[in-house]
């Protein structure tokens, strides 16, 4: 049998007090017992606690004509205790500070070395330093990080990164939390992007593709991202016997295949280049494919593509979501495009959610 004591109690009553204000934006203490059925007492205790450590703040009500006294609104601090949301890419190292109220603070951007594995992280290590330079006075509470390719979540491994030469099971949540001394949480990256727009609109059901030097896939089913080690890996996807999906829908995997810059190839798609054209239709055929069979099997709603490809999507993009919505026979409600950034966005979200018994509450 297992017991729960007393400080235990409180951890969590203060933990589920302090999202319940986060979540309502402003609350009074009277409308927390009413949510919580916790005594008055208890509510008093905890709140003020949380004030004092800063990360609640008094908001006095706007004066009312009955007599008495007017109760305070308490609301989270905007502006002493920040996360760090970063996504790790090939294509980019991007970055973002969040406060407690989600809102973002300051934006970072960066082109990373991936020549090789001491190369790629010394890059990220410097990315990151540089930040922590520039708001050495601020209250970092964590990181979040969306990271490239196959990651295994629980031991905060990065099991690989294809491009990178020697990129493989490097430990990064230690690396990172052991340099820099706070929490460390890793994602997958489409899962941060999926994650941000969930918060953001209130997702049920949706299917991410995040499309540039490499693939990534997302699934939300009823409110709930699918997880696991090596799943939704829909790069390694068979399209011929010699042939995966990254090959011929990925920037990577189309230079590699022409020998040229994926933006001549795109620009000659433009100037309706016989051979740049022949590429982006077999890159709509297989793509198209792979999506229509993924929403199939996860019964999704939604899509969602995002990625640096769809700076080229005037090229590709009204072809490839007549064909998806054709394939699923009017079965899908929204074909829609993000921006990448959410990816470092929603990494910072996850840690927030994940750091609620990290935090000093």
């Amino acid at each position: 049998m297992k017991y729960i004591n007393h400080k235990s109690m409180k951890k969590a009553n203060s933990t589920d007090i302090f999202y319940l204000i986060k979540n309502n934006r402003q609350l009074t203490r009277k409308q927390i017992e009413e949510l919580t059925g916790l005594s008055w007492g208890a509510v008093s205790n905890i709140t003020g606690e949380l004030v004092n450590k800063g990360y609640v703040i008094e908001k006095k009500q706007p004066s009312k004509s009955k007599a008495g006294r007017i109760p305070k609104e308490l609301m989270i601090n905007p502006n002493d205790f920040f996360f760090i949301g970063l996504d790790i890419n090939i294509s980019g190292l991007k970055a973002v500070l969040v406060n407690l109220e989600n809102d973002i603070k300051a934006t970072w951007n960066e082109m990373p070395d991936y020549t090789d594995k001491d190369t790629f992280l010394k890059s990220i290590l410097a990315f990151i330093d540089k930040i922590m330079t520039e708001y050495a006075k601020s209250h970092i509470l964590g990181m979040g990080i969306a990271m490239q390719g196959e990651i295994d979540t629980n031991k905060g491994m990065s099991i690989n990164v294809k491009q990178c030469k020697g990129w493989e099971n490097v430990p990064l949540l230690s690396i990172i939390s052991d340099r820099f001394q706070m929490p460390v949480f890793i994602e997958h990256d489409p899962d941060c992007i999926l994650y941000a727009e969930h918060i953001e609109k209130g997702l049920s059901s949706a299917l991410l593709i995040r499309l540039d030097r490499s693939i990534g896939m997302a699934v939300m089913s009823q409110g709930a991202m699918i997880r696991g080690k090596g799943m939704l890996e829909i790069g390694k996807m068979v399209v011929s016997s010699d042939l995966n999906l990254e090959d011929v829908v990925t920037q990577n995997g189309i230079e590699r295949a022409y020998m040229k810059p994926f933006k001549q190839i795109a620009d000659d798609a433009k100037s309706n280049v016989f051979y740049a054209c022949k590429i982006f239709k077999e890159m709509n055929k297989h793509l198209s494919i792979a999506i229509i069979n993924m929403s199939i099997l996860f019964n999704v709603k939604k899509v969602i593509l995002c990625g640096n490809m769809m700076e080229y999507k005037d090229l590709f993009c009204e072809e490839l979501s007549d064909v998806i919505k054709k394939g699923l026979n009017g079965n899908l409600e929204e074909i829609a495009i993000t921006d990448v950034k959410n990816a470092a966005y929603g990494a910072a979200l996850i840690a927030i959610e994940k750091s609620a018994y990290v935090l000093d509450l």
